[in-house]
């Protein structure tokens, strides 16, 4: 069997961040893809973000294709 060495990246770049940039997160309370805690987890990290749980939506598709004018909405308006 051949295996090739791993070269990961420096470890201060696989940790979290703090970040400044006013950030928007959407999820879908049923999401399966990118669940919400993943959502929360990133949240401390973000000191502008916020995040807006959908109920009753899963992913992207949901999110955006099921209540189009809303979605714009919430994106415009943030």
């Amino acid at each position: 069997m051949f295996s090739r060495p791993i070269n990961q990246i420096p470890k201060e770049y696989r940790q979290l961040q703090k970040v400044d940039v006013e950030t928007l997160m959407v999820n879908g309370s049923i999401d399966f893809a990118c669940p919400v805690e993943n959502a929360r987890k990133l949240l401390p990290c973000l000191r502008k973000g916020e995040l807006v749980v959908l109920a009753e939506m899963g992913h992207t598709r949901d999110i955006t294709g099921k209540q189009p004018e809303a979605f714009h909405h919430l994106v415009e308006t943030f």
